[in-house]
């Protein structure tokens, strides 16, 4: 597996509208991953999730995973392995540090949720059915 880190990494451009659903995107604009997990990448995207991420949906239907932290590493590493984006946040609290935030959305997170509701905390299980509307 290639080294994934913040040296070597380049943010793909964000999907609005053109070449959506061609070369590397999805039909719903998503970056796709880089490699497919292996068993126990999909352990660590587990684990990271359960303690750093969050599944969310809306009355609208959107579906969403993300994961926020300071550090980016572990983040381009969600990237690498599952597609989807890494914003910016700058913090509006002075007392707060600004961080980053790995997302994705529509398919693509409710195929992760999928994938990874079993290994999940009650929490997170309960998070899940919400996000999908079980």
């Amino acid at each position: 597996m290639a080294v994934v880190s913040i040296e070597n990494y380049k943010p793909r451009p964000r999907c609005r509208g053109i070449g959506r659903g061609r070369g590397k995107f999805s039909q719903d604009g998503q970056p796709h991953a880089t490699t497919s997990p292996s068993k126990a990448e999909l352990y660590w995207i587990a684990g990271f999730i359960e303690g750093e991420g969050n599944f969310a949906g809306s009355t609208r239907g959107v579906t969403q995973v993300s994961a926020g932290q300071v550090n980016p590493d572990p983040l381009i590493m969600l990237k690498f392995l599952l597609g989807g984006t890494i914003s910016h946040r700058d913090s509006k609290n002075p007392n707060h540090s600004s961080h980053f935030v790995w997302s994705t959305s529509g398919a693509r997170a409710r195929g992760i949720a999928m994938t990874l509701y079993k290994l999940m905390s009650a929490k997170r299980k309960a998070q899940i059915r919400k996000m999908l509307g079980a």
